[in-house]
């Protein structure tokens, strides 16, 4: 039987992917994400603020969720983000390319 938060981030990432964010908040008003690029868990507010940065330099980005592990309340994710690189991230001027992570 699945967890139920597998589902729960399902649907946050294609949310995400819909750029509704205001369904991102309620679906997971007490996130603590952990993300390779940050020190400390990020909090909702914190999280859609990246997600917004990310999808403003590749406004076409998309998330596949390929791998789910849940134990309890807490969720590993393992995904591949595609999208073109078409404005500055992270002091890095658009390249105009393709981008998978």
């Amino acid at each position: 039987e699945e967890n139920p938060n597998n589902a729960l981030v399902r649907d946050l990432f294609a949310s995400i992917d819909r750029r509704d964010f205001g369904r991102v908040r309620n679906l997971s008003p007490d996130l603590a994400a952990h993300v390779p690029s940050r020190v400390e868990s990020l909090g909702v507010d914190a999280a859609v603020r990246l997600t917004l940065e990310l999808c403003e330099a590749f406004p076409d980005s998309t998330h596949d969720v390929e791998d789910l592990a849940a134990e309890g309340d807490k969720v590993a994710v393992r995904l591949v983000q595609r999208g073109v690189h078409l404005a500055e991230y992270e002091g890095i001027p658009p390249t105009k390319r393709r981008v998978e992570a």
